[in-house]
């Protein structure tokens, strides 16, 4: 990782990034995000992770906020029933595009654009999925009450686990005094999430998993900017100044970075390797439930 430059240049930030927040209203629509975190995810090593722990051969599957399905397409086994409820429709694009490769393996994919509140009662599978959404940390106890009576035999979650903003997917890259003000930013999400569940309702097994999200922008400018929406903050104030000082220290050509990386980003990057790469470690807690 790189090292923060002077603690000076650092200044403190507002809350954490949401899809629905207001800095992210400003700075675009809902499906441009989608797109870029389906982007983001491709370019980092989330799936190859995560897809293990989570575990392969399932059949019979309900993938709540099933999002572009990259750890969950790699978890089932040919022949499969792959119930994905997904809203957005940037990642229901992302699913469609999957079918072809899907039906070569048999898998059968059924896309519900509706929200998991919205879902009628006779929804149900062997195996329920809910991976990385925000109501898992938000309102774990009412996710845990709809979706635990969907689920005939086991219920899997993927929680943020990182002391770092959940739905901030570059925090890490940034000295923790950019966004350390806000106490729920420094929380591990999956804390909250086992704080909201209660004792009632507690998971059978929990796994943490180390990944990498990296990221590779055409220019410093689009990196700026990217980093400047999540931060909510302006350019011209001293917090984006700040910014700007540590993103040209940090920022490292990608063609700079030595050995797994370098080939990683390389083969995933939409612009054939070139740019600016950032990169932060991060964790996930694997979360799983078994019902009789």
């Amino acid at each position: 990782m790189t090292q923060a430059p002077d603690s000076t240049m650092t200044a403190p930030a507002p809350s954490g990034w949401r899809w629905d927040s207001p800095a992210a209203r400003k700075a675009g629509d809902v499906s441009a995000h989608a797109r870029l975190y389906l982007r983001m995810m491709a370019q980092s090593d989330y799936a190859v992770r995560l897809a293990p722990a989570v575990g392969k051969n399932y059949v019979d599957v309900l993938d709540i906020g099933a999002g572009g399905g990259s750890v969950t397409r790699h978890c089932l086994a040919d022949g499969a029933r792959w119930c994905a409820v997904e809203p957005n429709p940037a990642m229901g694009e992302a699913l469609a595009a999957q079918a072809p490769a899907l039906a070569a393996r048999g898998i059968r994919l059924e896309h519900i654009a509706a929200r998991w509140q919205d879902l009628p009662k006779s929804v149900h599978a062997d195996a329920v999925f809910a991976f990385n959404i925000g109501d898992s940390h938000h309102a774990a106890d009412a996710l845990f009450d709809a979706l635990a009576p969907r689920a005939r035999r086991e219920m899997v979650w993927i929680v943020p686990a990182q002391a770092a903003p959940a739905s901030f997917c570059l925090a890490g890259f940034l000295p923790a005094d950019f966004y350390s003000d806000n106490a729920v930013n420094r929380q591990p999400a999956v804390e909250r999430t086992l704080e909201q569940l209660g004792q009632s309702r507690q998971p059978a097994q929990i796994d943490y998993i180390d990944w990498q999200c990296r990221f590779n922008f055409a220019t410093r400018q689009e990196a700026a900017r990217h980093f400047l929406e999540r931060l909510d903050c302006s350019a011209d104030s001293t917090q984006g100044r700040a910014l700007r000082a540590y993103l040209d220290h940090a920022l490292q050509a990608a063609g700079d970075f030595a050995g797994n990386a370098t080939r990683f980003a390389a083969r995933n990057c939409q612009n054939g390797g070139n740019g600016w790469l950032a990169a932060c470690a991060k964790r996930s807690a694997v979360v799983r439930w078994f019902f009789s």
